[in-house]
């Protein structure tokens, strides 16, 4: 993340003539660099799902900035998640391309035979033909063992299950405000997803 909020600073800064056009499956993340790089409405655009429920969270997510169309006029910083990564067009004469993967969430890697190559057309008329990959490392670090790491993960499964006790006794009145991004909690449903914590497992031994 801190390339991502080092770029932004940059440009809010004049230091760059071009604009950014940041590819990341992750509404968290970008709001993330939002506080970081302490960006106003007026400097970015955010492109993400408006679908359904989806919308609300990701406003949530956003710090409460507006989510716009892909065809909308560009800013300096502009961020795209996976509901722009194929089949729609970008015109920025200026644009340039970065594809970011955080290495902590699953959903924000990319197959690059695939979504990669997608995303590299999806400006089409910059004069910047090049594209810039920004990623982290992945979580599923190896100074640890298979025992530790399932140890670690039954704590947040712990921590979860508690989460949702809480959750089950609230008051109705403030659930809606309420969204939780701890692993394995459904959010759509407020369930625990046990089938999350075996991807895991059987991710770290891979």
């Amino acid at each position: 993340m801190a390339a991502v909020v080092t770029l932004c600073k940059n440009a809010i800064a004049q230091q760059v003539d071009f604009n950014l056009h940041f590819f990341v499956n992750s509404v968290t993340f970008i709001g993330k660099v939002i506080r970081h790089a302490k960006l106003t409405p007026d400097q970015v655009r955010i492109v993400c799902s408006t679908s359904g429920e989806s919308y609300d969270r990701n406003k949530e997510k956003i710090d409460g900035f507006s989510i716009s169309m892909p065809s909308g006029q560009p800013c300096k910083i502009n961020f795209y998640t996976s509901t722009c990564f194929e089949g729609c067009d970008i015109f920025d004469k200026v644009g340039r391309t970065y594809i970011v993967s955080d290495g902590t969430a699953t959903h924000s890697m990319l197959d690059i035979s695939t979504t990669i190559r997608q995303i590299a057309g999806r400006i089409r008329d910059t004069q910047y033909k090049e594209i810039t990959h920004i990623y982290s490392k992945s979580r599923y670090g190896r100074d640890v063992s298979y025992e530790q790491f399932k140890a670690s993960t039954e704590q947040e499964i712990d921590k979860a299950e508690r989460f949702l006790k809480w959750y089950a006794t609230a008051d109705e009145d403030i659930k809606p405000t309420i969204y939780s991004d701890m692993k394995f909690i459904n959010t759509e449903t407020m369930t625990l997803d046990r089938n999350q914590l075996k991807l895991e497992l059987l991710n770290f031994r891979n």
